[in-house]
């Protein structure tokens, strides 16, 4: 028998029994070859895909019937066994498991099933009741799980083993080795032994604060503020008026394999569960009243910090920063530039007022080019976009939009481009003589792409690239038109 699944309500802890199979050889299971998936991850899978609410299996009020896993889900259990096949013994503990667990008899016939279970006054203790569920919601969940986990027993007495939670602690190894079919010990870590549970999860949690803070596990004040003398007068009140979970309890000790032994602890009376409770509400406030007091040396510390901090800081901005000459020289040059751009766009403003008033007044504004602005010492040069202006295709483009604004004019465009042409040939020596640099060298060169985007350029390169074939002409104004449809498209 080299595989093991323990099984049991969360409120029996069964890393005690973990803790005693380790020495016997075994070793906590491997992820599956192919999925990479853990069986708690498996269990997880397929309860999902079954609609198995997340917590079900630690509350709720529907019976926790197994589930009718459909063939399509027996690749992930087989995946896991290959991704074991290494290990001589293994095991893994889920309490979600009990949803599974003809899944998994019917997976594999070797598998060992070993069920714990416990007092239901460890339910009440261990079990918070996060959602605010009663005392009797909590005790009938108790039922419904450890009636699956009997139910189960009885089917499959075989390969199960059912053992109460403290009892099996008290057992020796060789008789754990009995139940398992071990045929040989491995040799025993020598770890130390399995330490009793405590009363509960808040508790454990308290007691390792209390360690923390220098109260030693052994010393009577942790008992006082964990509450268990209070716990222990109203745990018998509470599961008395509970006799269904009384009637399992008994009934599973009957039929357990290892049952738990009967403790005839002293009921404490009401007074000393009174002086409990006094004692733990004045432990609390004396821890309370020590932690405020560290919180308020903690913050003077801070205060403390932050004031040397807003002091240096204080004293570094009084310091006059030291000038660096670089960056100062480098400010000046760009306010220069900056200077130029203005002016030129100044000009460039006064211009198009001049060719507007000229258009309103119904003459074609024929001014005078303006030069680009070059600068010979070597600085950047800037007027690409005046290049582009007094190219050929964007002044040929021009005549056609001014021309176009009135009807009357329309017979006169082809006698105005001619013209115009005749004016850029006139044009070209001095063009020539200017020698100026490609556009593309320029400062300002991003202007040039945004003037070869309004519409006298667009009409313009229409023209010129279609007027050398008579297919051209005849297609120029379908042309010109989609350029038109598209300036505008843009401009919305």
């Amino acid at each position: 028998m080299n595989k093991l699944l323990i099984v049991g309500h969360p409120s029996a802890d069964g890393c005690g029994l973990e803790a005693m199979l380790k020495p016997l050889g075994f070793a906590e299971a491997q992820p599956s070859k192919r999925e990479q998936l853990l069986p708690a991850q498996i269990t997880e899978t397929i309860c999902k895909a079954h609609r198995v609410p997340l917590h079900a299996h630690a509350s709720g009020e529907q019976p926790l019937s197994p589930l009718k896993v459909g063939a399509v889900w027996y690749g992930l259990a087989l995946d896991l066994v290959l991704g074991n096949i290494d290990q001589p013994a293994w095991y893994w503990s889920d309490p979600r498991a009990i949803f599974l667990l003809d899944y998994w008899r019917g997976i594999d016939p070797e598998l060992r099933f070993i069920l714990i279970y416990d007092d239901p006054g460890q339910a009440l203790l261990r079990v918070p009741s996060e959602s605010g569920a009663s005392t009797a919601n909590m005790l009938d969940h108790w039922c419904r799980y450890n009636q699956a986990l009997l139910a189960f027993y009885r089917r499959h007495r075989s390969v199960c083993t059912l053992v109460h939670a403290q009892g099996v602690l008290q057992q020796s190894a060789e008789r754990v080795r009995q139940w398992l079919d071990v045929p040989m010990i491995a040799p025993a870590s020598s770890g130390p032994a399995p330490a009793e549970r405590s009363a509960s999860t808040t508790s454990d949690a308290l007691a390792e604060l209390l360690t923390q803070i220098g109260i030693a596990p052994d010393d009577k004040r942790v008992g006082e503020m964990t509450g268990r003398v209070v716990a222990s007068y109203l745990l018998p009140q509470l599961l008395a008026t509970h006799q269904a979970s009384a009637l399992l309890y008994e009934e599973l000790q009957a039929t357990a394999n290892v049952s738990g032994a009967l403790k005839q602890a002293d009921k404490p009376t009401a007074e000393a569960a009174w002086r409990n409770f006094i004692q733990t509400r004045e432990h609390l406030a004396n821890f309370i009243s020590r932690l405020f007091s560290e919180k308020n040396a903690l913050l003077a510390e801070r205060q403390q910090e932050q004031a040397t901090h807003e002091k240096a800081l204080a004293e570094l901005q009084a310091k006059p920063a030291p000038v660096d000459e670089s960056k100062l020289k480098d400010l000046e040059e760009e306010n220069e530039l900056l200077l130029l751009q203005l002016h030129q766009v100044q000009e460039e403003l006064e211009r198009y007022f001049l060719e507007n008033q000229a258009l309103k007044e119904g003459r074609p504004a024929r001014l005078k080019p303006v030069a680009p602005k070059v600068d010979h010492s070597g600085g950047p040069h800037y007027g690409a976009a005046e290049r582009v202006k007094q190219q050929l295709t964007y002044r040929l483009g021009a005549i056609m939009v001014s021309y176009s604004k009135k009807p009357k004019k329309w017979l006169h465009i082809p006698g105005a481009l001619m013209k115009e042409a005749k004016q850029f040939d006139r044009e070209k020596p001095e063009r020539e003589a200017r020698k100026l640099p490609p556009i593309d060298t320029y400062a300002d060169a991003y202007e040039a792409e945004r003037v070869k985007r309004h519409l006298s350029y667009r009409l313009g390169t229409v023209l010129m690239e279609n007027r050398k074939s008579p297919l051209g002409w005849i297609t120029m104004p379908w042309k010109m038109h989609r350029a038109v449809r598209e300036f505008r498209a843009e401009r919305n």
